[in-house]
């Protein structure tokens, strides 16, 4: 017996087709239905998808507010999904950036569901960004692709499923002599010279920063 398939587009997963033997017609008596009277074939799907960042990084000033990372579904020869699939996008904490308010605000994990039917598209997760006044210098935030819920077994994890946002700091300061020049008379036993930390808007330093001061 033979069967005709379909060559479709549809991220479906393996499928079955179940035959059976019956109405045997003997007229002798003589012949009956064996083992195996019962046969499975099974047709294997070669659709397949994957899901992953956008990108691997990307950079984005603290004082933009927020920030969004897109997460892409890839789906071969421009098919769709049968069923839905749902991947989570979790701050991994190793960044340099500190979580809960202080550079910024993550809700971890954030699901994302591409609903079935759903062809080639990208979802995107977002990032609240807190604008201080902290010289800190630049910070990262480490996102990651986990548990992928697939029912077809057809749609992986693919490369970049990490993501680092580098969060840019947009505070600075500087140092310098408070004038350029000041006089003295020799009969004083001793002269000052000011060296001055000027901050950008009024912010502070996060670590500390040193300069010598050199007689040339």
């Amino acid at each position: 017996v033979s069967l005709t398939l379909v060559e479709d587009t549809r991220v479906e997963g393996n499928e079955t087709v179940n035959l059976d033997l019956t109405h045997l017609v003997d007229s002798s008596g003589q012949v009956s239905i064996g083992s195996p009277n019962d046969h499975t074939i099974t047709i294997t799907d070669n659709d397949t998808a994957t899901v992953a960042f956008g990108a691997a990084g990307s950079r984005v000033s603290e004082g933009a507010a927020s920030h969004t990372v897109d997460v892409s579904l890839i789906v071969s020869g421009g098919g769709t999904l049968v069923s839905a699939v749902s991947v989570d996008v979790d701050d991994l904490l190793t960044g340099s950036a500190t979580s809960g308010g202080t550079d910024y605000t993550f809700t971890s994990p954030t699901t994302l569901t591409f609903a079935a039917g759903s062809g080639t598209t990208t979802q995107s997760v977002s990032l609240t960004l807190v604008e201080d006044t902290r010289v800190e210098g630049n910070e990262t935030v480490n996102l990651d692709l986990t548990n992928l819920v697939d029912s077809t077994g057809q749609v992986s994890l693919a490369s970049p499923d990490d993501h680092t946002v580098t969060i840019t700091d947009n505070d600075t300061a500087t140092v310098a002599f408070s004038s350029a020049t000041s006089s003295v008379s020799e009969g004083t036993s001793s002269h000052t010279v000011d060296v001055s930390l000027t901050v950008s808007g009024g912010g502070t330093l996060v670590s500390a920063v040193s300069v010598d001061v050199d007689d040339l």
